[in-house]
């Protein structure tokens, strides 16, 4: 049988402070997307990804991506999504407004449209459903 079951939010303050950046951006999005062996951030129409890199995705001591987030972007890529890395070392310093702009231009860069146009993208199959993953018994 199959058994529906949630998937629980994890996100950090730090994703939960984006969420509300998006928000201002007026932006569907999905939270905690599973996609393929991972589990995204945020999920954006036109298969734009958003990863909230903080402190754990780095080596010790050093603004360098550790193997396993280099690894998550280029799979990511390989199955045609469009990644946006936020490094918390260039998130934290900047005010509320250069966060939404910065945010605004990472985004428009990934996707390779405006913010308006993204608003008009097809949303995502998954996107504002609640997340259910079934598991075989």
């Amino acid at each position: 049988n199959d058994v529906p079951v949630e998937i629980g939010i994890s996100s950090s303050k730090l994703q939960e402070r984006l969420g509300r950046h998006l928000d201002r951006l007026s932006l569907p999005r999905s939270q905690e997307e599973p996609v393929g062996p991972y589990v995204l951030d945020f999920a954006l129409p036109g298969r734009v990804a958003i990863e909230v890199n903080g402190y754990k995705h780095y080596y010790a001591f050093s603004q360098r991506l550790n193997a396993k987030s280099v690894l998550k972007v280029r799979i990511l890529e390989a199955m045609g999504w469009k990644v946006v890395s936020l490094p918390h070392f260039e998130w934290l310093p900047r005010t509320q407004d250069e966060r939404l702009i910065f945010l605004a231009k990472q985004i428009e860069e990934a996707a390779g449209c405006t913010i308006q146009e993204l608003r008009r993208h097809p949303a995502l199959p998954g996107m504002l459903q609640e997340k259910k993953i079934v598991v075989k018994r």
